[in-house]
């Protein structure tokens, strides 16, 4: 791909596009940042140029010597605008890339090979244009569900983003933790050594993002009902009772059934404190009799989040689970409140994956 490109009108007229910037929703864009890179908004395509290519124009400079790609800055675009890989339709994602800045990348640039569509750049903002410096993440769109750098295809055949927070190549998986109190709990012996694994095993799959978030391990009776009530449980909303008594009944056997029966009682999204008190007072029983209602009230459960990465994110969690299940680290995995479409980029609140480990930590 040379000036016979889709974006090369463009380049004929720089005083139009000095013209356009100055109108850009992105103005305020640092002078050098990450963006996320497309060579055109329809098909997957790698530029026609490589390490050896001839400089064509009268200087180095010239225009002539450069590719034109789309670059729109993956965290610092304002909150009311799309970017790419938000939107669904294939207009959207066309006029989101061409709304992005007009970015240039010289022919014999060493990398110039890893421009695809999706890739994560460092990228440099001169004026009203950018010049891409290094590639962050050089595989970052499937297309049809085939692996990455896909060099074709239509993206009316479906095109998903692989990562929300891309991984620089090479790097390791960080784990994070929702709060402090989790990150204390994780680094009990039992759960750090499983944690380290994880983080292992995730790298070892290919799993995409930066960071992965423990949001829940071990809880006490008061945080297992405060997480049952989290997002859905509402002081003086009558219908959130009616939804929350609805959601109870995923707990099952005799334990669930006594706390569903205390639900029942009366609505109690007039007394939510009184409910907590209740049930907080019926899981105790219940663990002193060697009963648990959750996996969280024994040593041994996570839960990670994944309401905010796209679903081949979460594929890889699932991959790397199986292989540490294989290996006797994990007893048992599932996804919770999965999202009912696949391709969105993101989950409803409450998903996540809860696993269950063969080491305990410490009760």
């Amino acid at each position: 791909m040379t000036t016979s490109s889709y974006f090369t009108p463009w380049l004929r007229r720089i005083s139009a596009i000095e013209t356009f910037y100055k109108k850009s929703l992105q103005e305020d864009v640092s002078d050098t940042f990450d963006g996320i890179v497309y060579v055109d908004p329809l098909e997957e395509r790698i530029p026609t140029g490589d390490e050896t290519a001839k400089l064509v124009g009268p200087t180095a400079e010239s225009i002539e010597n450069f590719v034109e790609v789309r670059v729109f800055p993956e965290s610092d675009h304002k909150a009311n605008e799309q970017a790419p890989w938000e939107v669904d339709s294939q207009e959207d994602h066309r006029s989101q890339i061409v709304a992005g800045y007009i970015g240039l990348i010289r022919l014999d640039h060493p990398n110039i090979k890893d421009v695809t569509n999706g890739t994560r750049w460092s990228v440099t903002k001169m004026g009203n244009m950018v010049y891409l410096n290094s590639p962050k993440l050089t595989s970052a769109n499937i297309l049809n569900g085939s692996a990455a750098n896909t060099t074709k295809g239509a993206f009316a055949n479906g095109k998903s983003l692989l990562a929300k927070y891309p991984r620089p190549n090479g790097a390791d998986v960080e784990i994070r933790f929702k709060s402090n109190s989790t990150k204390r709990e994780a680094s009990k012996p039992q759960y750090k050594g499983f944690i380290e694994e994880m983080a292992r095993e995730l790298k070892t799959v290919g799993f995409p993002e930066a960071f992965l978030v423990v949001t829940s391990l071990t809880r006490t009776p008061s945080s297992q009902v405060l997480a049952m009530f989290d997002g859905r449980l509402f002081q003086g909303q009558t219908e959130s009772y009616i939804a929350f008594k609805s959601w109870a009944t995923q707990y099952s056997g005799s334990t669930g059934l006594e706390l569903q029966a205390i639900i029942a009682e009366k609505d109690w999204s007039t007394d939510v404190q009184g409910l907590k008190t209740k049930l907080v007072a019926k899981i105790e029983s219940q663990m002193a009799a060697g009963r648990y209602v959750s996996g969280h009230l024994v040593s041994g459960a996570l839960d990670l989040r994944t309401n905010d990465i796209p679903w081949n994110s979460i594929q890889k969690i699932m991959e790397a689970l199986r292989s540490l299940k294989t290996k006797g680290y994990v007893k048992s995995y599932q996804i919770e409140n999965q999202r009912s479409n696949i391709s969105s980029s993101t989950g409803p609140g409450p998903e996540h994956v809860h696993l269950s480990i063969t080491t305990k930590g410490a009760e």
